[in-house]
């Protein structure tokens, strides 16, 4: 049998040539398209096809095993915390050479490693998904800095002018950042600022109004002594605001474009899934993503161990405890708790269950718990009838396609 070790880097990968246990070769490739093909023009001629096993594939190996899977070459990922107790048994070194040569060892030790499956539309879906958790997160942070900013020279005043931060009173603090830019404004130039931020409700009188009332709150403030703060602290507030405005924006673009894969390639996906909300298009895309191909979890309990929602034994001598799993999916476990929350408000499928739990836990997430483990349950089973109904009718289209 011969294994390839890969070891990857940002700009390289390191693979250790292995057949019999026994190394024939050691060579670094560049990692890029042109390293790929260098590599597979090496293992073409190979007595046997080699089995490829990449430290970690995740981002710096990604293109190498999409790549490898083209040519129809097997290959399978090797948990870096396994590889390393494997080392730690050999060497107390550590260089690439080493690694790669530990990942080639693993498929005479494990005869149960399972072939790396990637769908590479899936791969390019999963990263637009997590970047759109990723700019979620950078609009939540942006906002919290515009807040501190805007109390630093408006104090609790601000909050009269806007209960919160939307797109109309971020378009308002583009332009107006201090007391004094206020005042100085007339009420039709802040009624036009108020409409840059395409609510209806405030185009009409109503948006008049509100424009009065905030350059009435103004008039009746003594900011003088603090106008030079306030004149500085405005760019900082337009800054702010500007960026802001940015990254919504940017936000709303991915959205759109995950639910129009979702509209194009699972159109039918929401007759699966009746009776369990929160499942949106969005969220339905995160959910495949993470998941990829369902049918590489033996049950639910391995999805449920793969989304963080079950518990690891440790046991020494007479003593058994359970600990909270640390190496788990934290996207599908984030997701797990959204919907989740969506199916324990009132009116939701779990609603009467978590009534109960929380009368005998005295914390809300102990009492989500076991909610958590069925709603896996569900969606385990009702993604396998949905993978066999995609599968089914993408044979029916091949046979249509024969026939014509």
């Amino acid at each position: 049998m011969i294994t390839c070790g890969v070891d990857p880097s940002r700009g390289s990968f390191s693979v250790s040539f292995v057949e019999n246990m026994t190394e024939f070769e050691y060579k670094e490739y560049e990692n890029s398209p042109r390293g790929f093909e260098q590599f597979i023009k090496k293992i073409k001629p190979l007595k046997s096809a080699p089995t490829v096993c990449i430290e970690g594939y995740g981002d710096f190996a990604k293109q190498l095993a999409m790549y490898l899977k083209t040519e129809t070459i097997k290959v399978c990922e090797i948990n870096p915390k396994m590889s390393n107790r494997l080392k730690g048994s050999i060497t107390e070194h550590k260089t690439d050479h080493i690694d790669a040569f530990t990942c080639s060892l693993f498929p005479y030790f494990r005869d149960d490693l399972k072939e790396l499956t990637l769908d590479i539309r899936m791969e390019g879906l999963r990263n637009l998904c997590r970047l759109y958790t990723k700019v979620s997160k950078q609009v939540t942070k942006s906002k919290n800095q515009l807040h501190a900013a805007l109390n630093q020279n408006f104090g609790p005043v601000y909050k009269k002018f806007f209960n919160n931060l939307n797109p109309t009173s971020i378009n308002f603090y583009v332009q107006y950042g201090s007391y004094e830019e206020i005042e100085e404004a007339s009420v039709a130039d802040i009624h036009k600022a108020l409409k840059k931020g395409d609510s209806c409700i405030y185009k009409g009188k109503y948006g008049r109004k509100r424009a009065k009332e905030i350059k009435e709150a103004v008039k009746r403030l003594n900011y003088h002594p603090l106008l030079e703060f306030g004149r500085m602290q405005s760019e900082v507030i337009k800054s702010y605001a500007k960026m802001l405005l940015i990254v919504m924006e940017q936000k709303n673009e991915i959205k759109d474009r995950i639910v129009k894969y979702v509209g194009k390639s699972f159109p039918d996906y929401k007759s699966y899934f009746e009776g369990i909300k929160g499942i949106s298009e969005l969220r339905f895309a995160q959910l495949i993503s993470e998941i990829k191909d369902i049918n590489n979890f033996r049950s639910d309990s391995h999805l449920a161990s793969y989304s963080g929602q079950s518990p690891r034994i440790h046991q020494s001598a007479s003593i058994s405890k359970t600990r909270t799993k640390r190496d788990y999916n934290r996207y599908l476990a984030h997701l797990i708790h959204m919907i989740t929350c969506e199916n324990i408000r009132k009116g939701g499928r779990f609603y009467d269950v978590y009534t109960q739990m929380k009368g005998k836990y005295s914390k809300k997430l102990r009492a989500m718990k076991n909610i958590k483990r069925k709603i896996v349950r569900l969606l385990y089973y009702k993604l396998k009838d949905y993978m066999t109904y995609l599968k089914q009718e993408k044979n029916v289209k091949k046979d249509i396609l024969n026939v014509s």
